[in-house]
């Protein structure tokens, strides 16, 4: 199955525990090298600069991840985060922001599937309409949608209406991106509102628990406990390995404990290597599918 993953990748650098590294970032990378690791086709939709080092190109080539036409931009420098890391609390600092992804980029859209994942606006309405006028399964991941920049870079998020995303067929959020665009702060409650506006809704709760909410039903499942390294890109690895397995299976709830699995022994390591720890996930993948709890 081909997967297409729009958003841009990121050049971070991750400052945990007194040490810092330098890692590709960005859904692209994340949810890509995770869909391909899962049996995905993927190309990416994306902008870089000049300045993206060419042996990322060629070690994501070699990991059979390819660039749609038209993704390096010649005036702008590649998307670059800071990320400081502190316990359980995270800040993101945007120190350079590449150009936004063109709707002319698409005229080589030729997907089973699509995950929609801006990290700092950078996916226009008529890019994100042309996706959706598409009919093919697509995943939204908001956070780009509900993040603002004050002029230093550093992020914070703001409310957002409903009306202003896209009607993707499924859409995740956590806790927080769920009470900005709902004013809602139980997850339950947050699920059943998203749920009046997208088909497939997904509410994760941290390393706590994950409510689904679709046609067929309500219903929550709990994460396995884990010692996390690194957040970065865990949800983006969420996404690939939900897409990946929902693209071959059609099946929500399966797909879902996927990408529970795969997040959860991913997050034993840190930046873009944490990928390398998916290892044997569909035991925990069965294991969390077996502690459903059905709420409707």
């Amino acid at each position: 199955m081909h997967l297409a993953i729009i958003g841009h990748i990121a050049l971070d650098t991750i400052a945990l525990e007194g040490s810092e590294v330098s890692s590709l970032g960005g859904p692209p990378c994340y949810a890509g090298l995770t869909a391909k690791r899962l049996g995905s086709d993927v190309t990416l939709f994306t902008k870089i600069g000049l300045d993206f080092p060419d042996e990322y190109t060629l070690w994501l080539s070699r990991n059979g991840i390819n660039f749609a036409k038209g993704s390096k931009s010649f005036a702008d420098k590649t998307t670059r985060f800071r990320i400081a890391i502190k316990g359980e609390s995270r800040s993101l600092l945007l120190t350079s922001r590449c150009a936004d992804i063109e709707t002319s980029q698409l005229d080589g859209l030729d997907a089973d599937g699509v995950i929609l994942s801006p990290i700092a606006g950078e996916i226009p309405k008529e890019v994100s309409d042309t996706v959706v006028s598409k009919g093919i399964a697509t995943f939204l991941d908001p956070q780009g949608y509900l993040r603002r920049f004050d002029k230093k870079g550093f992020c914070s998020l703001e409310k957002l209406s409903l009306s202003r995303l896209p009607k993707t067929s499924i859409i995740k959020v956590d806790p927080e991106e769920g009470r900005l665009l709902t004013n809602l702060r139980n997850i339950y409650d947050v699920a059943l509102k998203l749920r009046k506006h997208f088909k497939n809704v997904i509410v994760t709760n941290g390393a706590k628990t994950v409510i689904i909410a679709s046609e067929r039903m309500t219903a929550e499942l709990r994460v396995p406990k884990v010692n996390v390294a690194d957040t970065t890109g865990l949800g983006d690895i969420f996404a690939g390995s939900f897409m990946a397995n929902y693209l071959k299976t059609s099946d929500l709830l399966w797909s879902v404990c996927a990408g529970i699995a795969c997040a959860s022994t991913a997050s034993r390591g840190r930046g873009i290597s944490k990928i390398e720890q998916i290892g044997d996930w569909e035991d925990t993948a069965e294991h969390v599918k077996e502690g459903m709890k059905r709420l409707a």
